[in-house]
């Protein structure tokens, strides 16, 4: 399977999904009034991961920004990881910077939806 990398643009964050490795990283800023489409080719490429997952899943999101439509997308696309995930333990890193209580709190409300092992770390 190959991985899936997404240079950053000025309203979507970068991604690089890593099959060989499990790790998945989301990076920036997602301003996309419509972040629809992006979600949804994210969303294809981890169905055909989950297939065949790694033990160990991680996702390590980076945001510094994210408006209510791609907030919306991001818990659908956790919403998808928890059904196919089978078998394979799924960890999340929610990173964000030490005085933005914004992202903190986002990452405090998507923790309680779901099961995953989900650390908040500062930066």
């Amino acid at each position: 399977m190959n991985n899936l990398h997404l240079f950053a643009s000025s309203r979507l964050p970068e991604v690089h999904f890593d099959a060989k490795t499990g790790v998945m990283k989301i990076s920036g800023r997602c301003l996309s009034e419509f972040p629809e489409p992006f979600f949804v080719e994210l969303g294809q490429w981890l169905s055909v991961y989950f297939e065949n997952p790694k033990a160990l899943t991680q996702f390590i999101i980076r945001l510094e920004f994210l408006n209510s439509s791609s907030t919306k997308q991001l818990l659908s696309m956790f919403k998808l990881v928890d059904t196919l995930k089978g078998q394979s333990k799924v960890e999340v890193q929610w990173e964000y910077e030490q005085d933005d209580e914004l992202i903190l709190e986002l990452g405090e409300q998507v923790k309680c939806c779901f099961l995953f092992n989900f650390m908040l770390i500062p930066y």
